[in-house]
């Protein structure tokens, strides 16, 4: 009998055979060598670099796109130590640093300022901006970084102001907290990610290691390179753009590498522009045979794939859609909705009106609305889109519902979602799409039916 070994997923390593005792021997490597076995003793260094930087188990705990994404994440990070030595530079010039006139009181005073206005910003973007960072997380990444940029750049302008040092301070300050809030939470949510074995501390941990060691790598080239750029502006500003403009582009490859796997608003506007784009995909939505759904073009269900659909999403510019559509909304928002008009309303978990005179579609939820529900919800709204717009596959199929009422367009969507939204969710499911959760922005408002004594008879 063999016993093989293996340190995590490299090749096996040991192997052992049995004695007649029963005890377990190691087989020599040029025995091994003439078993034909692949693999071999592995280095000592191999295998305490993999346990120093990379999470257990890897590549199977993380995700497929772990190895691209922390590749350039690492450049990026790179270039932004590099980018700080010039500016921490700068700054510590306009602090005084070897001025015999300044004083360390005016130093230090300028410095709890400074720090002041950092906590200050930070609670002003958590409180506005916090609820989006999850749905939109590759986006609110890249734009953390160069954020950062502009941080750094208003310290290096920060000497050629003397007289306005404490402004332009408290400047690069507040964007450093925005920085902080909108990188550290976007960091947060990619390792969510990643991690693939409920490893999520494991992976962070690593991630944290990665960087500081590519940080301390920044620093000692920063130590030689300072000298040489000190008293040369003109060599500061060409090293700062460089290194800026490979900064940007770094981070641009590492969140365009990451491949999400659950839908938000602009994942689900993609993946529903390419279904309804396709008229043998859009006949089960009149009654037609569901079995079209994945007999006709699939080449064309590619497009419709975790991989395919990220590629076409935007983590530069912020989403845009044809209707502006806002779910968890008041019920007081639900303009010119009547409950009279819309059959079985009350057994739905929500509620969609639309608005076409504002291109805009609203969504009320109930108090026990589900994830899935929450996706029915934004199906129904994509599904009202495409009538309201008569692309051409619906056009030929459904006629011009532009000439409906909102109403009448929105009873029709409801019904249509109804009648096709298991038979999406698993499809799309098939296609690698996790729909158990999603990031689809939702609002806090929530309704609840009461019905019975205590419901009051309004007549109007």
């Amino acid at each position: 009998m063999l016993l093989e070994e293996r340190f995590s997923n490299l090749p096996p390593s040991a192997l052992y055979t049995q004695t007649t005792s029963g005890k377990l021997l190691p087989i020599s490597h040029k025995l091994w060598e003439r078993m034909g076995r692949q693999g071999g003793p592995t280095s000592g260094v191999n295998r305490l670099l993999r346990s120093v930087v990379l999470p257990v188990g890897y590549p199977v705990s993380v995700s497929e796109d772990y190895g691209v994404y922390q590749l350039w994440d690492s450049l990026q990070a790179l270039c932004s130590t590099l980018t700080g030595t010039l500016a921490t530079h700068a700054v510590l010039v306009s602090a005084g640093v070897g001025d015999e006139t300044a004083t360390a009181v005016s130093a230090a005073t300028t410095w709890i300022i400074r720090d002041g206005c950092h906590k200050v910003g930070q609670v002003a973007f958590a409180w506005r901006m916090s609820s989006r960072l999850d749905s939109e997380c590759k986006r609110w990444r890249l734009f953390a970084d160069i954020v950062n940029d502009a941080a750094m750049c208003v310290e290096l302008v920060s000497p050629a102001f003397p007289g306005l040092f404490l402004p332009l301070a408290c400047a690069a300050s507040v964007l450093r907290s925005v920085v902080g809030v909108a990188g550290g939470a976007t960091r947060a949510a990619l390792t969510a990610h990643q991690a693939r074995r409920n490893n999520m501390a494991d992976v962070s941990a690593k991630d944290a290691t990665q960087e500081t060691l590519v940080n301390l790598l920044g620093l000692l080239v920063g130590l030689f390179l300072i000298p040489y750029v000190a008293s040369n502006s003109l060599l500061t500003w060409f090293l700062f753009l460089l290194l800026t403009s490979l900064h940007i582009y770094c981070n641009y490859r590492a969140v365009t590498s990451v491949v999400m796997t659950t839908l938000n608003n602009q994942r689900l506007g993609i993946l529903f522009r390419e279904i309804s784009s396709m008229r043998e995909v859009a006949l089960p939505f009149s009654g037609g045979l569901p079995e079209l759904w994945s007999t006709f073009y699939p080449r064309r269900w590619d497009r419709m794939k975790p991989a395919a659909v990220n590629s076409g999403e935007s983590v530069v510019f912020p989403h845009r859609s044809r209707f502006a559509v806002r779910c968890g909304v008041s019920v007081s928002e639900l303009t010119d909705w009547s409950a009279a008009d819309s059959p079985g309303w009350d057994e739905r978990p929500f509620i969609v009106a639309l608005d076409s005179s504002r291109s805009r579609i609203s969504i009320a939820l109930r108090q026990d609305a589900e994830y899935s529900q929450v996706l029915q919800a934004y199906y129904t709204a994509e599904i009202a889109i495409a009538l309201a717009t008569s692309t051409d596959s619906w056009y030929n199929i459904w006629g011009d519902c532009r000439r409906m009422d909102d109403t009448a367009l929105m009873n029709r969507a409801v019904d249509l979602s109804s009648l096709t939204f298991e038979l999406f969710k698993d499809k799309v499911s098939s296609l690698g799409w996790h729909v158990s959760t999603n990031q689809l922005l939702v609002g806090e408002f929530r309704y609840s039916i009461i019905q019975g004594k205590d419901c009051p008879t309004i007549i109007s």
